[in-house]
């Protein structure tokens, strides 16, 4: 089984994760890790900072020429602004006193960047409570409870595509909500081809698009710390105007990673309206994972059943309020005999489905029907403009003071690789646990020999069926 374990904060130096049971003789990229890893910082509703917080990979042990060895895998994440700025390594560095050649001391960096006002929506009241930091710095729960520590789940996720494409099994996320706006049909639980093969398309345009904002950000030297000529804001603006011009250039489906141009369009405006105001807007993402063998999970436990495992990892997206499966809550307004999936002998190697309602799941195991997962995703709580009423935790004061420290006005699209990374992951330890082996052609082998087993048990009934 997969298993893994994550450490970094927000604006620490860097994001690791060692992730142990990846079987041998899997090709990994670093590449395809660096291209998922674009697809969650990039984005129309992020702010002017995800272009110049680059992330240095680095891949240390568990791999040796693009191929797992069955070791534990040891990855690193740097974080350009944690290594270069002397004010963040000051401020949560683990061994201040180690910097050199700062003109920035401890104490200045942690008076400019302590924060005594709670958040509301985030972690601040109870973990300060929980973990007692007695100096009453926020920045020790904000920076470990923030999203970015997602980044170590998504290397963990393309590992696990990377290992799920063996079996010819694809796990794709797109945007289906975004405040009020929401496409047509959010709910389908038929994918098409045209929509899986457009979503790929959005995916590559993105990143190509990040790629040369990020290349024009370099050729101008611009960036957000150590700028003897030029002062901070005189960078970010700069910045500000390359990202702008080249997120112009990306269609409207692209801006949002939304397949449908109606939806899409709506969704821009709603960003618009709310970065407008300075607040910020949540929505819904769907992931599917498709080419599915039945039988994945199991109903003879609750902690086997596949969707449980599923709904349990996503919940611990930050963020994430809800999770559905198929039609989801719709099932409370449907009769048992429109709901539930008719069977027939249609299928030449096995049984087919009129409708997949159920989202590929029945009794906890994968019915060879498309997964279908539905994620709802709370507004970001770190709110630039409008305040919401809370306490100063230094001075007992009730504030309404607002957080002021990020623009982004959503985290939507970023969140889709997230969810797929997650689904992705959960996948690949059912496929591990049923099949087995510690290589992956022993595994393969394995799941050749279901796979005819299960082909041979459909052209048996249908057989009779003759």
């Amino acid at each position: 089984m997969i298993r893994y374990l994550t450490a970094g904060e927000s604006h620490g130096i860097a994001c690791s994760t060692i992730i142990e049971g990846v079987p041998s003789g899997i090709c990994v990229q670093k590449k395809d890790i660096e291209m998922d890893l674009i697809r969650r910082q990039a984005g129309y509703c992020r702010g002017w900072r995800q272009a110049v917080e680059k992330n240095e990979l680095h891949v240390t042990a568990g791999v040796h020429n693009a191929m797992t060895t069955g070791a534990p895998i040891n990855i690193m994440i740097y974080n350009t602004e944690g290594v270069h700025n002397p004010v963040w390594r000051n401020a949560i560095g683990a061994y201040p006193e180690e910097i050199e050649n700062s003109d920035v001391t401890y104490d200045e960096a942690v008076n400019e960047k302590f924060r005594s006002v709670f958040i509301p929506g985030h972690a601040d009241l109870p973990g300060i409570i929980k973990y007692r930091h007695e100096c009453n710095n926020l920045r020790f729960v904000s920076d470990r409870a923030s999203a970015r520590e997602t980044i170590t789940r998504v290397t963990v996720g393309t590992i696990a595509k990377q290992f799920l494409a063996e079996f010819g099994i694809s796990v794709l996320s797109y945007v289906t909500q975004m405040g009020n706006a929401k496409m047509e049909g959010n709910r389908d639980v038929k994918i098409s081809d045209g929509i899986i093969e457009k979503v790929k398309f959005i995916d590559n345009q993105i990143i190509n698009n990040f790629r040369a904002t990020c290349k024009l950000i370099e050729e101008r030297s611009l960036t957000i710390f150590d700028v003897p000529t030029k002062t901070q804001s005189e960078n970010r603006k700069q910045i500000i105007n390359i990202l702008n011009e080249n997120l112009a250039k990306l269609s409207d489906c692209e801006k949002v990673k939304c397949p449908n141009e109606a939806a899409a369009k709506a969704m821009v405006a709603e960003i618009d309206e709310a970065r407008k105001e300075g607040d910020t807007v949540g929505g819904v993402i769907k992931i599917v994972a498709a080419n599915l063998p039945p039988g994945l999970g199991s109903y003879v436990h609750c902690d086997k059943r596949l969707g449980s495992k599923i709904a349990s990892s996503i919940l611990g997206i930050p963020a994430v309020k809800g999770v559905e499966f198929g039609k989801g809550f719709d099932v409370a307004n449907m009769r048992g005999s429109e709901l539930h999936d008719p069977i027939t002998m249609n299928g030449e190697d096995f049984f087919q489905r009129k409708t997949n309602n159920a989202g590929g799941l029945e009794g906890g195991m994968t019915n060879s029907e498309p997964l279908i997962v539905n994620v709802a995703i709370k507004p970001i709580s770190m709110i630039s403009k409008k305040a919401i009423q809370t306490v100063d935790i230094k001075t007992g004061e009730e504030t309404a003071k607002t957080s002021g420290e990020r623009a982004d006005v959503s985290a939507i699209p970023s969140a889709t690789v997230i969810g797929e990374s997650i689904v992705a992951i959960e996948i690949a330890n059912a496929i591990i646990e049923k099949f087995g082996g510690d290589q992956i052609d022993e595994i393969k082998e394995n799941f050749k020999n279901y796979i005819s087993y299960v082909t041979e048990f459909y052209k048996n009934i249908k057989s009779k069926k003759a």
